[in-house]
């Protein structure tokens, strides 16, 4: 999995932007897994839980948000048209019209 360094935020294009990607339910890691594999900078926040589960305690990672994904593309060198049709995607999250 890649992730953003938080030591090169300074030092991104101006045309390398985040974008968050809707999942299909339950599909956020094999979304991740095929952007990545698409050449794409992918971030998929993660929560370590406790739940209880038939009647046991057991140690859970779930994303931190779920059905949802950030994507970082850069512009000048990547489309976002490979993601709308990514095994995994649902959509793009837009505003507006």
């Amino acid at each position: 999995m890649k992730q953003p360094n938080p030591n090169k935020v300074g030092s991104a294009s101006a045309d390398q932007n985040w974008y968050a990607i809707q999942t299909k339910p339950r599909q956020e890691q094999t979304a991740e897994h095929n952007l990545i594999r698409q050449g794409y900078t992918t971030y998929l926040p993660r929560i370590h839980l406790r739940k209880r589960r038939r009647n046991q305690w057991v140690e859970l990672t779930e994303p931190l948000f779920a059905r949802y994904l950030f994507i970082q593309v850069d512009t000048e060198q990547q489309s976002l048209a490979p993601v709308r049709s990514t095994f995994g995607v649902a959509a793009l999250v837009r505003f507006g019209h």
